[in-house]
């Protein structure tokens, strides 16, 4: 990303939904938010226990995403 000094720099759209849905799970004072992507990527949700937060509008981000909060059950 430059001449002088070499480093990683991620940078794209998947970044900045993360750093959005962080934004989210602050604001919301939950500890844990994922997408919907994550949800039906996940193959054991059956120890979890998870609520549908209304679809957010994520700054910055045209489309509106499924937010999920995740807890495992028993908590």
């Amino acid at each position: 990303m430059g001449d002088w000094k070499r480093e990683v720099g991620f940078i794209g759209d998947t970044v900045n939904t993360a750093a959005r849905i962080l934004d989210v799970c602050k604001a919301s004072n939950r500890d844990f938010l994922v997408s919907d992507d994550v949800i039906q990527r996940t193959a054991d949700i059956e120890r979890y226990a998870i609520d549908a937060i209304p679809e957010a509008a994520l700054r910055g981000i045209q489309r509106k995403v499924p937010l999920y909060g995740v807890e495992r059950k028993g908590n």
